[in-house]
């Protein structure tokens, strides 16, 4: 729930999105489409960082057909709290080694922190 008391409520879903309720009226306020923000990091037996290549024919480069091309669908962020003053969401992901920061009025990313690098 938002701090400043106006009954927002932001939920992160499985899709990559953070949604804004207004509880007392029951409407979405607004939405974060935060798949393209969640990078994912790589395991811990890769040297190098994955390049996804997926929908990638030879002889055509790297041109993508569809906007969700080279996208990993299958992220989300699980877990989001809100700052003290209520202006800034803050999400992260346990794939991604970055926390993003979220302006609640404008629902844009603001800033994204690395709490992770690799040193290999």
């Amino acid at each position: 729930f938002d701090p400043r008391a106006n009954d927002i409520l932001a939920a992160s879903c499985m899709s990559g999105q953070i949604l804004f309720w207004n509880v007392v009226s029951a409407q979405t306020v607004g939405s974060i489409d935060g798949l393209r923000d969640i990078q994912t990091a790589r395991h811990w037996h890769e040297m190098f960082s994955a390049i996804n290549t997926r929908g990638v024919k030879t002889g055509r480069g790297m041109r993508k057909r569809n906007p969700t091309d080279g996208l990993n669908l299958n992220q989300h962020y699980n877990s989001i709290a809100y700052a003290k003053s209520g202006e800034v969401l803050i999400a992260s992901s346990q794939n991604s080694p970055y926390v993003s920061l979220y302006d609640t009025t404008a629902f844009a990313l603001t800033g994204r922190v690395a709490v992770t690098t690799n040193r290999s």
